[in-house]
């Protein structure tokens, strides 16, 4: 029973980490359209794009540890437990 709440737990921590990736990249691809289309964002009008992306980098890196790290408890959960 304690190995499937983890392994429930974890794909469950998995399946939100890994949708907030795309979700971020999907965001980030429909600004970069619409900096394309029109000017008026204030994001597109100054330099603080590359901040932006930078920040975004951070959590998206952030994410993929935590995928990483639950993949990590699961396995060695199972393997152990």
């Amino acid at each position: 029973m304690k190995l499937s709440k983890v392994v429930g737990i974890g794909l469950i921590v998995v399946f939100i980490a890994v949708f907030t990736i795309f979700y971020i990249f999907d965001s980030l691809n429909k600004v970069k359209e619409r900096c394309k289309r029109e000017k008026t964002l204030k994001i597109c009008q100054t330099n603080t794009l590359t901040l932006f992306m930078a920040v975004v980098l951070i959590i998206v890196a952030g994410l993929i540890i935590i995928v990483l790290t639950v993949a990590y408890i699961m396995i060695s959960v199972s393997m152990g437990g």
